[in-house]
């Protein structure tokens, strides 16, 4: 049985990665082990508790963009921040060494993805990359989204494209064609897993008022 360990800190990356690891689960020659760094922790449970996905490994120390990079936050605060990610990435470590994973899978372009792939790289662990070549080619914008998920290319053993474009920046920064999958992007997927949901609870017949009074609906979106 090979192990896939899926590492993801935020409600987007869980919500692109929840189809991904409920198909992982359902195949009996893979073990998907699920870690999470609790980059967003109160987002981050909703999205657990709708894809029905218990982690494997829960961090539970905050790993976050703005912790490390706000100008608003002050030096103490930072230093802290600090602290708490090297304590995160020791546990991470321990992760890699304990489980012996074939494959590493982490989303898009976030310090976690980055720092994850880093260290799974240095374990000669290959790794997997969804939503693959993405760019601004402006290493400031976004900050510092752009230069991880460049840095992440170069780790990376295989390259999940969600479009052409990425599939051709791929390309043309030396990727060989034979490691880039073009696979559209897997938020339709958990779009489709949500709507087969709520399709299954009857919605409307639950909030019949709601259609009948024609009242706005706000969606957010990431």
């Amino acid at each position: 049985m090979k192990k896939i360990l899926i590492v993801f800190g935020t409600r987007p990356e869980a919500i692109k990665l929840a189809p991904l690891i409920n198909e992982i689960k359902k195949t009996p020659s893979l073990k998907g082990i699920v870690c999470v760094f609790r980059q967003h922790e109160e987002m981050l449970n909703q999205v657990l508790k709708v894809f029905k996905i218990t982690p494997d490994y829960d961090l539970k120390i905050t790993l976050s963009d703005k912790a490390l990079f706000s100008k608003n936050i002050n030096i103490f605060k930072k230093a802290i921040n600090l602290i708490n990610t090297g304590f995160s990435l020791i546990r991470f470590l321990r992760i890699l060494k304990t489980e012996k994973p074939n494959l590493l899978i982490i989303q898009g372009d976030t310090s976690t993805a980055f720092l994850a792939a880093f260290l799974g790289f240095h374990f000669k662990i290959p790794i997997a990359h969804i939503e693959a070549g993405l760019r601004t080619y402006n290493k400031y914008s976004p900050f510092p989204e752009e230069i991880n998920r460049q840095l992440i290319s170069r780790l990376a053993d295989l390259h999940f494209a969600p479009t052409e474009q990425s599939q051709n920046n791929l390309l043309k920064e030396g990727i060989p064609k034979d490691n880039i999958v073009l696979t559209g992007n897997t938020a339709i997927d958990a779009l489709l897993f949500i709507k087969n949901k709520l399709e299954e609870n009857n919605l409307r017949e639950n909030y019949e008022k709601i259609f009948r009074d024609k009242y706005k609906i706000d969606l957010k979106t990431n």
